[in-house]
């Protein structure tokens, strides 16, 4: 899970016509990193969701510093853009495949939020259960 910091400051400052503009450029960032197998969406706000196929929590978090350095190329004068990263697995051994990915979506943005608190820009992994 993908929060781009301080977004609020990027439509405040530049408005919400190039926010959107933004907005789009983040995800051509993040299309341009996946492999064909792998899931980009976004998931609401300044928020995005990326499901990489058959990768564990290292391979994941290993993948994140992609992220952050795509962001880097999007140009917007006078603000760099950053995001915090929460990274998570889907435990398959759960009674259901819903159960398994609301699982991973919470501790996902649990770790997202934990990457804000220790200070933005910055990619935390989900403890293991």
């Amino acid at each position: 899970m993908i929060g781009i910091d301080h977004f609020k400051q990027i439509n405040d400052r530049y408005g919400h016509v190039e926010g959107d503009r933004i907005l789009i450029e983040i995800a051509e960032v993040i299309r341009s990193t996946l492999r064909t197998v792998d899931i980009g969406a976004r998931w609401g706000g300044e928020e995005f969701l990326i499901t990489l196929y058959a990768t564990d929590l290292a391979g994941a978090a290993d993948f994140s510093p992609r992220i952050h350095q795509g962001l880097e190329s999007v140009l917007l004068e006078g603000f760099t853009v950053h995001a915090s990263v929460g990274v998570a697995t889907v435990d398959l051994s759960l009674d259901s495949a819903s159960i398994a990915i609301d699982h991973a979506l919470l501790a996902a943005d649990k770790a997202l939020y934990q990457a804000k608190e220790f200070g933005r820009n910055l990619t935390v992994s989900a403890k293991n259960k």
